[in-house]
């Protein structure tokens, strides 16, 4: 189910590469203040330094938290790293400030569901889809249902989506097995909302009403790689590679 429906959060191989060693922080001098260090956060940055960027943002934020903006420059770099932990924390708290930034919202909840914070996150996306009325964000309140076990929740927000949507709404999903320049594939939101429901019911054992839900999703896009994929599987128990 993960690889199905988390939107995968961005990662430069730069970061990856690059692993500067700890230092510790320097010291100012007696006459200078904080801007010190903030100087010292974009001389890292400039270095690729990413360890002694973080230790001193950490640092400033804990000495004066009203600066937002290198709050949001942690809030970036705990995303490029793939922190989530990191992400949630300080998503948490630039939504303090402003808690209708949707390039906060989405990410923040997405950290929480990985770290398991489920109701934090439903919190977050239940909010997003007031401000946004967007379909996707209902699938993704019910994807944090899922992971939290409830099912009966789970199938109530897809199904909403199946009941008051048109099929004109789209979304592009990663379709498997397929190189990187044809990747995403372009769906109508109806057969998507269905093949939610398939997983949902496959990995609950309901086999059954999975391939139901997969021959809905096909009547509506027959070249739905996805549900074609994991219709094949149900019936055949083959995997994916």
């Amino acid at each position: 189910m993960k690889k199905n429906f988390i939107y995968a959060l961005a990662a430069f191989s730069m970061l990856a590469a690059c692993k500067p060693e700890v230092k510790e922080v320097e010291e100012p001098k007696a006459t200078e203040d904080l801007s010190f260090y903030v100087k010292q956060v974009q001389t890292a940055l400039d270095r690729k330094d990413i360890p002694t960027a973080l230790v001193n943002l950490n640092y400033v934020l804990g000495k004066d938290s009203t600066r937002q903006g290198l709050r949001d420059t942690l809030f970036f770099l705990y995303t490029e790293m793939q922190n989530t932990y990191g992400m949630a924390n300080v998503g948490a708290e630039i939504l303090k400030y402003r808690p209708n930034d949707l390039t906060i919202l989405e990410p923040t909840a997405e950290a929480m569901k990985l770290n398991g914070e489920f109701g934090l996150a439903i919190n977050i996306q239940e909010h997003i889809f007031g401000l946004t009325s967007d379909p996707r964000v209902k699938l993704m309140v019910a994807e944090s249902y899922a992971y939290q076990q409830n099912i009966d929740k789970a199938e109530e927000n897809i199904r909403w989506v199946i009941d008051n949507f048109s099929g004109k709404d789209t979304i592009k999903i990663e379709r498997p097995m397929v190189s990187e320049q044809n990747r995403t594939q372009k769906i109508k939101m109806t057969a998507v909302a269905h093949q939610y429901l398939a997983q949902i019911y496959a990995e609950t054992g309901q086999k059954a009403k999975a391939l139901s839900e997969l021959d809905k999703a096909l009547a509506i896009e027959p070249y739905y790689d996805l549900a074609l994929v994991m219709k094949n599987e149900l019936k055949f128990g083959k995997k994916r590679r």
